[in-house]
């Protein structure tokens, strides 16, 4: 349908071009450049914001740190104000950081269940002893009734040992 206004308007023109075919070229390209410049400003203003953050970002961290009470989230927020002066990519960071906490967790963990193993020899032990001695008192003091010798000895451990009385 407008093929052939601009064939007409071509052959009145006597050639190729429309009249005012520059016109509309320019103000084309006009409104392409405006559009652009709207979808820029917008970028810009995004990408200042961002690396304005990122360029206080470390100070403000080393800020923070400063006034942390927990040793370890001190240290972390340092490292990751170091790494964003060091130029370290933030996934980076955080990557090599959660690997990092969790080989700590995991070693902590194995050594509390080792001290646990630990403790829970030594009160089978303490058992152990217990019973060892309990067991041997016992004897004794069935085989003191029986020799009539031991009386004297006998009689002395209650005052001694008051599990005996």
């Amino acid at each position: 349908m407008f093929e052939n206004v601009k064939n007409r308007l071509s052959s009145m023109q006597g050639g190729s071009s429309l009249p005012f075919g520059s016109v509309i070229t320019t103000f084309q390209q006009r409104i392409a450049e405006i559009v652009e410049n709207r979808r820029m400003g917008a970028n810009l203003l995004f990408m200042t914001t961002y690396m304005a953050s990122l360029a206080r970002d470390s100070e403000s961290l080393g800020f923070v740190a400063e006034r942390t009470k927990n040793a370890m989230l001190q240290m972390m927020l340092l490292r990751y104000s170091t790494a964003i002066n060091s130029n370290i990519p933030d996934e980076d960071f955080l990557t090599n950081e959660i690997n990092t906490v969790k080989s700590t967790y995991r070693n902590q963990s194995e050594q509390g269940f080792e001290l646990l193993q630990k403790w829970g020899d030594a009160y089978v032990a303490m058992l152990l002893a217990g019973t060892v001695i309990a067991v041997t008192i016992q004897s004794i003091r069935r085989w003191a009734w029986k020799e009539p010798w031991l009386y004297p000895i006998w009689s002395f451990l209650p005052s001694v040992v008051p599990a005996f009385s």
